[in-house]
């Protein structure tokens, strides 16, 4: 039978008549006597106690004692039983302090400073969040700028492209033309040479007439000076 740590009990039952305590639901305040350590005798105990109650203790039957001499297993479970007793001693003055239910100004200064944690957690999340829009922004804006660079380099490929292609025409025109002149060149150089053939010719054709011509003159005024002299020697 598991025995009742009246220890324990007296603790849950400080604990469950707590004013802060006593209007909990009544499965929050088990769970947590359960989360401490306390079996389910010991809880209806407390539970019993703390409404003005009693729960007749379970009497253990005493072994009579015999007048005789302890055998080898005797003196090994009273070996065991002072073990436990003494781990008993050393768990209540060193391990049950560690259970102890908590005051209700502990708990209230716990509230307290979960409270004060909480906020200046909102406050640090507040924080991140306006530093999370202000990146927001300063990266909108870049992307922006980002946008609007790659547009421009973009508006000014195109216009490259299309002088490009402009500057292409214009090479194509010209080397049409210059294959034109190519072909006409020596068409036009006969044409020249022909006519310059015709004024050379022409030229002398003038040259011979205007020989002719003076010497034709010459001859008449020849012919008119020995008339003349013949006419004075008569």
């Amino acid at each position: 039978m598991t025995e009742v740590r009246q220890d324990m009990v007296q603790s849950a039952v400080k604990f469950l008549t707590d004013p802060k305590v006593t209007s909990a639901p009544l499965a929050k305040k088990i769970a947590f006597l359960e989360s401490k350590g306390l079996s389910t005798v010991e809880i209806e105990t407390a539970l019993a106690q703390s409404k003005g109650e009693t729960i007749p203790q379970p009497v253990v039957p005493q072994r009579p004692v015999e007048q005789q001499k302890m055998t080898w297993n005797e003196l090994a479970l009273s070996a065991a039983g002072v073990a436990g007793i003494s781990y008993l001693g050393f768990t209540l003055q060193y391990i049950f302090p560690l259970f102890q239910f908590p005051s209700p100004k502990d708990l209230e200064q716990e509230t307290l400073k979960q409270n004060d944690q909480m906020s200046k957690m909102g406050g640090l999340l507040t924080n991140v969040d306006l530093q999370t829009q202000e990146m927001i922004k300063i990266m909108n804006s870049y992307a922006k700028d980002v946008s609007d660079s790659l547009d421009s380099v973009k508006t000014t490929i195109l216009a490259l492209e299309q002088s490009d292609r402009e500057r292409g025409d214009q090479i194509f025109k010209m080397e049409q033309e210059i294959q034109q002149l190519k072909t006409m060149l020596p068409t036009v150089i006969e044409k020249n040479r022909e006519s310059q053939d015709a004024m050379v010719t022409d030229l002398h054709n003038e040259i011979k007439s205007l020989k002719n011509l003076l010497n034709s003159k010459k001859l008449v005024k020849e012919e008119e000076e020995t008339k003349a002299s013949s006419k004075r020697k008569n």
